[in-house]
């Protein structure tokens, strides 16, 4: 199996054209790394699946295994208010984030995270539009109180089905 190496996301991340946001934190890329590289043939023997493609990005990536599995994440960026009337919280306007960077044959089972780039101001995603083959659909972040001032936010999703 191809191991990753790192000297894309080190000129990546020396860029300054490129925004903090999208930059990868090197513990995150480690634990990835860690992850995949420890997969040898022992261990995919042991589950019965060995992966047969990957693509590892910044703010992308996916894994393919032979019995049809596809694992993909993607991250995507919200800045703006969480002050819209929602039952007893408030929600933020609507916002996408970007497609999978492999389709898959069916929706596949999703988890969303997001978190505040600027301070503690936690918060929930809720999906408000049809997720699909291709992505998460349109997503809200919710909270029981309002924020009226700006704040920016990270989020992740992982998704898990199948590509054949």
């Amino acid at each position: 199996m191809a191991k990753i190496t790192y000297a894309n996301k080190a000129t990546m991340n020396e860029n300054p054209d490129i925004d903090a946001i999208n930059k990868v934190r090197a513990v995150d890329m480690n634990e990835i790394k860690s992850v995949v590289n420890g997969l040898d043939d022992s261990v995919t023997d042991l589950l019965g699946n060995s992966i047969v493609d990957f693509d590892i990005g910044a703010s992308t990536g996916y894994i393919k295994f032979n019995n049809g599995v596809l694992a993909c994440f993607v991250r995507g960026t919200y800045s703006g208010k969480i002050d819209t009337a929602f039952g007893n919280g408030y929600r933020s306007a609507g916002f996408s984030i970007p497609n999978y960077p492999v389709a898959f044959s069916d929706q596949p089972y999703t988890s969303i995270r997001p978190y505040c780039t600027d301070g503690n101001q936690g918060c929930w995603a809720m999906t408000g539009g049809q997720p699909s083959s291709t992505n998460a659909g349109s997503l809200y972040l919710v909270r029981t109180q309002t924020l009226t001032q700006s704040y920016n936010y990270v989020v992740d999703v992982i998704a898990i089905g199948k590509w054949k």
